[in-house]
């Protein structure tokens, strides 16, 4: 499988770089390292699992066109395939999607609707186009194909030379831990793995994307996972200053990781964030997303607990998102 992903995904993703957080680990008394996916032709991981997607579809998919819905980063990931491919394609884009991503998915030749107030409006609007048009649907994490594509980063971690005793690895959706999940469980079921959450406000408040903190068995968008609902089961708005991680469930795959407990989940809070971003940005010298610095904090909290000494990865999603390209 290994072949097929380096033929495959590389086409448009480079073997990211993980680089010693020094700074940080003699202030956390922990070996942290930066697993460097913004530095991917994007910024972001996202091109991974629309590529694999994409590249696999039949002759007549992909002669009839693409459609997706995105925030900016799987939007990116499924223009740049398209574009690779020679393929139309179609995203649709909440209006509060971030300019410079939206420019960026327009530079790369993609057609944008914009429509609703998040991730979640834009989906369904995104089918409604695909039915009707007949385009195939790329979905941003609920997907065999994407997930393997993300799955390749869980790869290239264990190839590293360091032998590390946990992953963190930010979950909206959860493609990217669910990849990682997957490949880990066959070649090193040793290692931890953290899914860190979106907390908003608070996981246990009103404003918050926690949904496998908070959330409770239902259906959004046809799949039945952990989803953030009310009592008479409506899907509530989700909240964090993260746009890649705003969103209010999760993909099926997550229900079975966190039953059999493969998985742990727990959620960061935006003030906790916040400072954590600051703190990457003056003191590694690093330009990120607020979903990068909710990932590092969630593997600086943790660490606390697995005991000084330890040899920790957390992921750098992405290079900036709806709060600092404001």
């Amino acid at each position: 499988a290994s072949d097929v992903y380096k033929r495959q995904v590389y086409d448009v993703a480079i073997d990211s770089p993980t680089t010693h957080a020094i700074n940080l680990s003699l202030k956390e008394n922990n070996n942290i390292y930066l697993k460097r996916e913004d530095l991917q032709p994007i910024f972001s991981f996202k091109n991974r699992g629309a590529y694999n997607k994409i590249i696999n579809l039949s002759d007549k998919q992909k002669s009839l066109g693409i459609i997706a819905a995105s925030a900016g980063n799987h939007a990116q990931g499924v223009a740049l395939a398209c574009k690779k491919l020679k393929i139309k394609c179609n995203i649709v884009m909440p209006l509060t999607a971030p300019e410079n991503k939206l420019n960026s998915v327009k530079r790369l030749g993609a057609k944008v609707t914009l429509f609703g107030e998040n991730l979640a409006e834009a989906l369904v609007k995104a089918n409604e186009i695909g039915k009707k048009k007949k385009l195939t649907f790329v979905h941003p994490f609920d997907d065999p194909f994407t997930i393997a594509g993300q799955g390749t980063v869980g790869k290239e971690i264990l190839e590293d030379e360091n032998s590390y005793d946990a992953i963190f690895v930010p979950v909206g959706g959860g493609g990217l831990l669910a990849g990682i999940a997957a490949w880990v469980r066959q070649h090193d079921k040793k290692v931890k793995i953290i899914g860190v959450e979106a907390a908003g406000r608070g996981a246990k408040t009103e404003e918050t994307a926690a949904t496998m903190t908070s959330g409770t068995p239902g259906i959004l968008h046809g799949s039945y996972s952990y989803v953030l609902q009310d009592n008479d089961g409506q899907i509530k708005e989700a909240h964090s200053i993260s746009a890649g991680l705003d969103y209010p469930g999760v993909g099926p795959e997550h229900s079975h990781l966190k039953d059999i407990k493969r998985v742990k989940y727990f959620g960061v809070t935006d003030k906790e964030a916040l400072p954590v971003l600051f703190d990457l940005i003056q003191n590694e010298g690093l330009s990120l997303g607020t979903s990068c610095a909710i990932n590092v904090t969630g593997a600086i909290k943790l660490g606390k607990k697995l005991g000084p000494g330890k040899t920790i990865v957390t992921i750098l999603c992405d290079r900036s998102d709806k709060y600092n390209s404001k």
